[in-house]
């Protein structure tokens, strides 16, 4: 059985949470080890640096990713084009972070890094050129202000808390029963 859905909303929002996982899971590894010589009789030192002593930024460009890849499900329209631009921004970051990386400690973290951050800056890319079409979330429980009309009935009242509306508030077109003899 096959589906028409579009699933590209769910796979750009997993893409972007792996991206920016990916990136936070290296730049916690060790990326260098340095031994340095102490005089006798004391050992020498090894000295480990991770790629958040490297490049520093990396930490809130990957939180930034995993953030906003969460929020194109939240958002629509314009604001999801905002969020894309912020998931290239942090994309770019990362991608900084791991070339940073590579020139100083060439390794496999720092290529996990800049290969997240590319990542990132495609699921950026994707978000902005079809992210208009995805659906949002639902505006169901959104309260929207209408004017109501209350009848001499009292179970209009009652009709009125029951649909979430306060009888009381100035929206209210007509008077509620007893009200114009109160002023």
């Amino acid at each position: 059985m096959t589906s028409t859905r579009d699933r590209s909303l769910p796979m750009a929002v997993v893409a972007g949470l792996a991206s920016g996982s990916a990136a936070l899971w290296a730049a916690g590894r060790v990326w260098s080890t340095t031994t340095r010589p102490r005089p006798a009789p004391l050992p020498s030192e090894e000295i480990t640096e991770t790629g958040l002593a490297i490049a520093g930024w990396i930490l809130p460009s990957a939180l930034v990713l995993l953030a906003a890849s969460i929020a194109i499900f939240a958002v629509g329209g314009s604001l999801r084009k905002i969020v894309a631009i912020a998931i290239a921004a942090a994309g770019a970051a990362t991608v900084a972070g791991g070339v940073t990386g590579l020139v100083g400690t060439p390794g496999v973290w720092p290529a996990i890094v800049l290969l997240s951050g590319v990542g990132g800056v495609i699921v950026a890319a994707w978000t902005f050129l079809r992210g208009a079409r995805w659906p949002r979330m639902s505006a169901r429980y959104d309260r929207i202000e209408r004017p109501v009309a209350l009848s001499d009935d009292p179970s209009a009242l009652w009709d009125a808390l029951d649909r979430g509306v306060d009888p009381s508030a100035p929206t209210i077109s007509q008077t509620a029963p007893g009200e114009e003899y109160a002023r």
